[in-house]
């Protein structure tokens, strides 16, 4: 640990080709906490820790030299948000730059002050990182509790309200999440479902974080694209189908895949009767029989979707789908609730 203290102490940096940008009180916050996470291990052995010089400090929690926001999405301590959110423990900070928009907008009010870090389209999917610094600690950082501190308001939701291009959007779903950096900051999760936009072409956004209740709310405007990740995004026809013992027929139509995420595409078909008793979805396997995290899912529907999260970037090459079947009558046994259709195994090679 010491010659990491000694590095720092040595470490020269030159900065007259960048623009010098103060650190927001987020930044601070998260570096505090990294460099905390780092030192809290050795408390235990009751051991004087070394400082670090004044100058070491200075320059991590004062300023960082930073050219473009492209160059803060790389900063290790500062850029992980959106892949911290979707779970990929196998992608690194400088992959997710190329398909991340970097907005860096902080709003302000007599609560405190909401920055919005970065965003992400992806396949029908919105993802949105923001900070919230309260001006006074918050004591209770349980799931949307942390906001009830907020004298005329119930929350500060986590979704936000979305205006793309001007049109108010009805999300077809969404997620939310939050991480404790100390008492005061919080990073926000949002995930919204935005079906059929186009991600080859920007877009105008407007989101806020309101309610009826909250005269002042946090309000943004950006632009941002999904260009990048459509022009890696390719398209597999698959083009099978079956049938359920009471008749439901399902068609499995494509598979779309972008850096990171895989969607299935398939339809499903009352039986003869007209009755659906079964909800039809799919485990996916990649080409190392690894399973695939499903992440979001929309079924029962003639036009039914199921999302999928890859662990890293590289492209998957081939996939195997497993169909199983959900009874949702009510009075089911338990074990006669899930029911997998092997013999329907499907697995084809996907396009590059």
């Amino acid at each position: 640990m010491s010659e990491l203290f000694k590095l720092f102490n040595r470490a020269k940096i030159q900065t007259e080709k960048y623009d010098e940008t103060p650190l927001s009180d987020l930044e601070i916050a998260r570096i505090k906490k990294r460099l905390h996470s780092k030192l809290k291990t050795q408390t235990s052995k009751k051991k004087k820790l070394t400082i670090l010089s004044g100058v070491g400090i200075a320059m991590l929690a004062a300023t960082i030299a930073i050219s473009s926001p492209n160059a803060l999405a790389k900063l290790p301590i500062i850029g992980s948000f959106i892949e911290q959110y979707m779970n990929h423990p196998a992608v690194n900070d400088e992959m997710y730059t190329t398909y991340k928009n970097i907005i860096g907008q902080t709003k302000e009010n007599k609560y405190g002050t909401l920055t919005l870090n970065e965003v992400m389209l992806d396949q029908g999917e919105l993802f949105i990182t923001t900070t919230y610094h309260s001006n006074k600690p918050v004591p209770n950082s349980e799931y949307l509790q942390f906001n009830k501190h907020l004298p005329d308001t119930d929350y500060l939701p986590l979704i936000p309200e979305i205006k793309i291009d001007g049109k108010e959007v009805e999300s077809g779903g969404g997620g939310a999440g939050n991480d404790k950096i100390d008492d005061q900051t919080f990073v926000i999760y949002s995930q919204i479902s935005i079906p059929n936009i186009e991600l080859s072409k920007p877009h105008d956004i407007q989101f806020s974080f309101k309610n009826d209740k909250l005269s002042d709310p946090w309000e943004f405007n950006f632009t941002a694209t999904g260009e990048a990740i459509a022009a890696k995004t390719t398209e597999t026809m698959i083009n099978q189908s079956f049938s359920l013992p009471n008749g439901q027929k399902v068609v499995v139509e494509k598979i779309t895949q972008s850096p990171v995420s895989l969607i299935l595409y398939y339809h499903m078909f009352p039986a003869p009767d007209k009755t659906m008793d079964y909800d039809v979805q799919f485990r996916l396997y990649d080409q190392n029989n690894n399973e695939l995290g499903q992440s979001a899912f929309k079924t029962m529907l003639e036009n039914s979707t199921l999302r999928f999260q890859k662990e890293n970037m590289e492209p998957i090459t081939n996939i195997t789908l497993v169909p199983h079947s959900i009874n949702v009558k009510s009075g089911v046994p338990h074990k006669d609730v899930v029911k997998v259709f092997h013999e329907y195994t499907i697995t084809t090679q996907l396009n590059k």
